[in-house]
């Protein structure tokens, strides 16, 4: 478990304390009018990467999303710790955890859903499930897996999807949309890890791939500071 942590912290924390003080320093430094009634105090708790769960705001939009991850790892540490991270454990994980989503989501429990991931938990299931079948193999009671969590990704994404459109924009986008675009995103994943394309290999993907977060790290705030929320 010790191993798990680290090499999950490892590759978080440092570039994103990088983000959080450039971040400070563009906010209350360079562009005060950033700063939208954010205050220097934020930046301690915006450091841990749980300030959400604090009551605090992100100092960067995009930060909501690592908190979701953060406790995502939490759940993969108690597994390990208790030894269940088995395939039967993680397969059970990966239908109860949504279906309690949906339930929670049907009885509009909102602060329920916020603390349990209801609304990410098929896209985090349906990882867990697809890594299955490219370490092991595929069966049907996988494939099965892989379909729940896909419609209840794309409802979930759609629904969300459409509500932050008109908070961030005012633009009325429909969730089928977004739903399209995760399907998209789903089925490349599933083309990259369980056809021939999974032989690709270049370096130029490792290096691409080493880019992503700390690009998704800086790209809201600094390429326009007033569309944060």
């Amino acid at each position: 478990m010790i191993q798990f942590l680290a090499s999950r912290l490892g590759r978080l924390y440092p570039a994103y304390w990088l983000a959080v003080i450039a971040a400070a320093l563009l906010t209350f430094r360079v562009w005060p009018e950033l700063k939208d009634g954010r205050t220097e105090g934020d930046i301690v708790p915006n450091l841990t990467m749980a300030q959400s769960g604090m009551g605090v705001r992100d100092l960067d939009g995009v930060y909501w999303t690592l908190w979701v991850e953060l406790r995502f790892y939490a759940i993969l540490a108690v597994l390990l710790a208790f030894g269940l991270a088995k395939n039967r454990a993680i397969l059970a994980l990966s239908f109860a955890w949504p279906l309690l989503g949906v339930a929670l989501h049907l009885a509009e429990a909102d602060k329920a859903q916020e603390w349990v991931m209801g609304q990410y938990a098929p896209l985090f299931s349906l990882g867990m499930v697809v890594y299955l079948m490219y370490r092991d193999r595929q069966t049907p009671a996988r494939w099965l897996l892989v379909g729940f969590n896909t419609l209840l990704a794309c409802y979930f994404t759609g629904l969300k999807g459409a509500q932050d459109s008109v908070y961030l924009s005012g633009v009325q986008i429909p969730a089928w949309h977004f739903s399209l675009l995760v399907l998209l995103c789903i089925a490349l994943l599933l083309a990259c890890t369980l056809t021939p394309l999974q032989r690709i290999h270049a370096r130029w993907m490792v290096t691409a791939g080493m880019l992503t977060y700390p690009l998704y790290l800086f790209h809201e705030l600094w390429a326009g500071g007033s569309s944060r929320t």
